[in-house]
């Protein structure tokens, strides 16, 4: 869509022959990856800044970094290819071209503002400049003889509540006496007269007796329609039309415009300038996101409208590659839009500033991040009883986003278990609350997991151990010695073994249980302990111990 820049006046929807024009411009550029192989330019302005609607004059663009060597570069005005006399270094000079009809300046044929586009193209591919409210190019009307002012764009078409935005003012009738120019009925600072087609006002701030447009639709409070009238002793400019501006879901109609239906407005009018509060930021959601790109992000806050939204920054606002402008739906209050990709796909959470960038400021910034590999460091409590019911406190790290929790059961993989929705609760960036669904004796391993990953497989840290609900029994104990070494290996067969904490091998008390081979930590039918070097255990007797109780003594060593 159009006028993702505060100033940019009014679309040019098509060049002649039918041609997509300003707008299907903007909306190719918004659909461009996010990173690009060939530096996009950067324009810092254009001087002179207008002309006549018959083309012909020679304007310099100046670029905030060096062309890149050998490049193509190709510059157009409302879509319009201009002559190219050179381009080197940070600088390119064209002709303009012959001025199109604007919508927004019907009074005054093919006067009007032009976005231009500065676009460099090399063996890598091609970039194309974000439109700028820094380089708008105001056709005038010089064949007129008007003596009564008439107004074919505002440039800026925005600014803060505070006033005191250097506004430029084109149209006719100017030279005429002394003009002066109120801007929701409320005096300009000064006025300068530049030329017969151009003034320069500096914006009043707004008062409680600025005339806003009001009426179903409109909503002063986040931004103040208001008409720039420039008048002199024949007379005042008549001003356009102001409608309501958009709100809702964006759709692009096949020429790049955002679909209207004719009651609202896209882009301000032609003597239309708006005031905005500074935007705010409250909330984003979902807030991690993934990391891959294109889920839609929402941002909450204040002063947000089409009319004076430039982008949201993901990232630091002095960089361009932060800058997103993909839309997909706005309101007073929100602002619904595609982020990008995160900038490294490591595995670990990234963290960005977002701002709203407008023609009213640049919001404070609000943390926001991308979804990392979740990881388990610990489980409390780390056993339970096989019905389940309670909650288990999951820490570690890059939990926050965290959408479902899987119990992996270590012997018995089918009938692994995952819980969902009411059953995780206050789910932070370092822990989480999950309940405990109903299970079988045994080891599972727990993996928290996000919308793009899950925790790895950890039997060390993350497992989480069904009880049986009898007391432990042993059928008979083997032992060997461990390679290597002359520690004893001592495996204990039985039932109910599932959650041992300790056993007991004569006088001595071994409380560190290993697995080998198939056998993990919390079989409810094998557990083994490691007996060190001159600990007696032939001959033994041998009990185990866990939640429930105690094993009968009698089984011995042998």
């Amino acid at each position: 869509g159009y006028n993702m820049v505060g100033g940019l006046g009014s679309p040019i929807v098509t060049n002649p022959g039918g041609r997509p024009g300003l707008a299907s411009a903007l909306c190719a550029l918004a659909t461009q990856a996010a990173t690009v192989s060939v530096a996009r330019p950067v324009p810092l302005g254009i001087s002179p800044d207008y002309g006549p609607v018959g083309g012909g004059t020679t304007v310099e663009i100046s670029l905030a970094q060096q062309l890149a060597p050998n490049a193509a570069v190709t510059v157009t005005f409302g879509g319009v290819p201009a002559q190219v006399i050179s381009a080197n270094g940070a600088s390119v000079r064209v002709v303009t071209p012959v001025a199109t009809a604007t919508p927004s300046a019907a009074a005054i044929a093919a006067a009007g503002p032009a976005a231009v586009s500065v676009t460099q193209t090399t063996a890598s591919g091609s970039a194309t400049s974000i439109a700028s409210p820094g380089l708008m190019f105001e056709y005038v009307n010089e064949t007129g003889d008007a003596v009564m002012p008439s107004v074919s764009g505002v440039n800026p078409s925005a600014g803060n509540v505070a006033g005191g935005e250097a506004i430029s003012i084109y149209g006719s009738g100017f030279s005429v006496g002394t003009p002066t120019v109120t801007i929701g009925g409320q005096p300009a600072i000064s006025v300068r007269v530049v030329s017969d087609y151009l003034l320069v006002a500096i914006a009043p701030p707004e008062v409680g007796s600025t005339a806003c447009a009001n009426g179903p639709g409109f909503a002063p409070v986040t931004v103040c329609q208001t008409q720039v009238v420039v008048s002199n002793a024949n007379g005042a400019s008549t001003p356009a039309s102001i409608l309501p501006v958009f709100t809702g879901s964006v759709d692009y109609t096949a020429l790049g415009v955002i679909a209207a239906n004719g009651a609202v407005e896209i882009s301000p009018a032609a003597t239309e300038y708006d005031y905005a509060p500074t935007p705010s930021i409250s909330a984003i959601r979902p807030n991690p996101a993934s990391p891959r790109g294109r889920t839609i992000v929402r941002i909450i806050g204040r002063g947000f409208s089409l009319n004076t939204l430039d982008w949201v920054n993901f990232g630091p606002s002095d960089r361009l590659d932060s800058q997103q402008i993909k839309l997909r739906s706005i309101s007073n209050h929100e602002i619904d839009l595609e982020a990008p990709a995160a900038r490294r796909l490591a595995g670990e959470a990234v963290e960005y500033p977002v701002t709203v960038q407008s023609a009213a400021g640049l919001s404070k910034p609000r943390e926001f991040s991308f979804l990392g590999v979740p990881s388990v460091e610990g489980l409390s409590p780390s056993t339970g009883p096989a019905p389940g019911g309670g909650f288990i406190t999951v820490t570690g790290k890059d939990l926050l986003g965290t959408t479902a929790v899987r119990f992996i059961d270590v012997l018995h993989p089918s009938a692994s278990m995952t819980v969902t929705g009411r059953s995780l609760r206050d789910v932070r960036r370092t822990s989480l609350l999950v309940r405990v669904p109903s299970g079988r004796a045994g080891p599972f391993v727990i993996e928290p997991c996000n919308s793009v990953w899950c925790a790895p497989f950890d039997t060390a840290r993350a497992t989480y151990t069904y009880l049986s609900h009898a007391a432990p029994s042993l059928t008979h104990v083997d032992f060997s010695t461990v390679l290597g070494t002359r520690a004893s290996m001592v495996v204990l067969f039985g039932r109910d073994l599932a959650g041992a904490t300790e056993v007991l091998i004569g006088a001595y008390r071994a409380t560190h249980f290993i697995s080998s081979g198939t056998v993990p930590v919390g079989d409810p039918s094998v557990a083994i302990v490691l007996v060190p070097e001159g600990i007696a255990v032939q001959g033994e007797s041998v009990v185990i111990e866990t939640p429930n109780g105690r094993s009968s003594p009698g089984v011995t060593l042998h």
